[in-house]
């Protein structure tokens, strides 16, 4: 199986836990996750307080009904960036800010990916952008 299956996997399995408010097994899901994708990435710790605040702002707006039912391309770059989404949100309830900060340092394309999440939408990512993140993670 390979990353990008397993990565939509669990993707599918936060959704159901989501709606469904089973937090308990959602937090489950987000941690043997994160060992597999930690294990094989070495990200700088840069802008972490304000990619908190900015989730922290986004989660206030928006519940779990709304996001869940976002429109969501079907690119892997969608996939893992809708996979951190959930993994914060489900930090965030446990108020576990510890996990957050290192949640948010799993992928390598972390510094544009948090571009991405700050100027556009799921439904709306351009290719220029998925090419600049291509390019940053050769």
């Amino acid at each position: 199986m390979t990353h990008f299956n397993e990565i939509h996997i669990v993707l599918t399995q936060l959704k159901e836990c989501w709606i469904n408010n089973n937090w308990s097994a959602l937090s489950k899901l987000y941690s043997s996750n994160a060992q597999l994708v930690c294990s094989e990435v070495n990200a700088p710790h840069q802008g972490t307080d304000q990619i908190i605040k900015f989730y922290q702002n986004l989660f206030k707006q928006n519940s779990p009904t709304q996001i869940t039912t976002l429109k969501i391309n079907e690119s892997q770059l969608s996939e893992e960036l809708t996979l951190i989404y959930f993994n914060i949100q489900a930090q965030f309830k446990a108020k576990n800010f510890k996990t957050i900060h290192m949640s948010l340092l799993l992928q390598k394309k972390l510094n544009q990916a948090k571009i991405v999440m700050h100027h556009m939408s799921f439904q709306k990512v351009p290719e220029l952008t998925y090419q600049m993140i291509d390019s940053a993670c050769v």
